[in-house]
C-alpha cells in the first residue's frame, strides 16, 4: 500500500515531519474502520514525531478520548484545539473541533446545547458542501436527540446521515449507520410492543 511505502521511506531518511503526517493518517483511516485502540496508538506516535502539537493533532487525540468513552478529556481537547490560532491551520480542522466539542458537552451535560452547537457546524459543511461531515454531524445531533427522548427524530436524522454517506461516498460509514438504524428500529419496536395485542 502507499502509505506501508512511505512510512517505510520516512523511517529509512529519518524524516520525522513526514513519519508525523503518516501516524496521523493511519490514525485516522483506523478510527473510521472502527479500531480505536490502534487509531489511538497511532495518533501517539504521531505526536511523538512533531516538535509542536497543532490543531489537528489535538482534534485526533479529541476524538479518540471521545471514542473511549473519556469525555472530559475529549471536551478539554476539543476546546484547546478551538483556541489555536494558527495560520496553516484549516478552517474545517477546527469546524470538526467544535462539532466534537458540542456532542461531549450535549451528552455530558446539556443534550440541547449541544444541537445548537452542532446545527450551526452542520450548517457550516452544508456550505463547504462536504457531504461526508454532514452525514456525520446528522449522527452526532441524532445522538443529542435519543437523549431528549426524540426517537422518531433520531431515526429520521440516522436515515439522512445514511442518504449522505452513500451520496459522499462513505461506505464504511453507511454501514456503520445502517447497523445504528437497524438497532434503533428494534428498540422502537419494542417500545410501541402491545401485550395486550397478541
Amino acid at each position: 500500500c502507499c502509505l506501508t511505502e512511505a512510512l517505510d521511506q520516512a523511517s529509512k531518511s529519518g524524516d520525522r515531519e513526514a513519519l508525523g503526517v503518516i501516524y496521523h493518517n493511519l490514525a485516522a483511516i483506523y478510527r473510521e474502520l472502527g479500531d480505536y485502540d490502534l487509531a489511538r496508538r497511532f495518533q501517539q506516535r504521531s505526536i511523538l514525531q512533531l516538535d509542536d502539537c497543532r490543531a489537528v493533532d489535538l482534534l485526533g487525540l479529541a476524538n479518540d478520548a471521545w471514542l473511549s468513552r473519556r469525555s472530559e478529556m475529549a471536551s478539554c481537547l476539543a476546546s484547546s484545539c478551538t483556541e489555536l490560532d494558527s495560520d496553516d491551520e484549516l478552517d474545517s480542522v477546527l469546524l470538526e473541533a467544535q462539532a466534537t466539542l458540542a456532542i461531549t458537552v450535549g451528552l455530558a451535560e446539556d443534550p440541547r446545547q449541544g444541537i445548537r452547537s452542532l446545527i450551526q457546524v452542520y450548517r457550516q459543511h452544508r456550505a463547504a458542501n462536504d457531504v461526508r461531515l454532514m452525514g456525520i454531524d446528522l449522527l452526532n445531533l441524532s445522538a443529542l436527540l435519543s437523549e431528549l427522548g426524540w426517537y422518531r427524530a433520531e431515526m429520521d436524522f440516522v436515515r439522512r446521515a445514511i442518504s449522505l454517506f452513500d451520496q459522499a461516498p462513505a461506505p464504511v460509514s453507511a454501514v456503520k449507520a445502517r447497523q445504528t438504524l437497524g438497532l434503533l428500529e428494534r428498540m422502537h419496536s419494542l417500545r410501541n410492543f402491545d401485550p395486550s395485542k397478541n
